[in-house]
């Protein structure tokens, strides 16, 4: 579905980015801590690679040549829009727990 409604645009630029938010709350529910991800790309032009899922195989991330669905698990993570969103996470989370 995606490919077909970017097919009217032409060769508009197809730039895309993942976003991934993570919240801390306290027992009350109050937000202690917010952060976000970003992992900016382009979607391709027709899926490629049978990894991942949803738009894994169409997201091109910006530095690479290769889909989400191409790309291998360990690129993916440490890349990926859930990856930085974890990685600012991480330091706050350890004020907290001896991880």
């Amino acid at each position: 579905m995606l490919l077909d409604e970017l097919d009217g645009a032409g060769d508009q630029p197809r730039r895309a980015r993942f976003v991934a938010a993570i919240a801390v709350a306290d027992e009350t529910g109050k937000i202690l801590q917010t952060v976000q991800g970003f992992c900016p790309g382009a979607i391709a032009r027709e899926a490629r690679g049978g990894g991942g899922f949803g738009y894994d195989p169409l997201f091109i991330p910006d530095g690479y040549d290769q889909t989400f669905g191409e790309l291998p698990d360990g690129v993916k993570r440490k890349i990926s829009h859930r990856g930085r969103a974890f990685l600012q996470i991480i330091p706050f989370l350890r004020g907290f727990y001896a991880i």
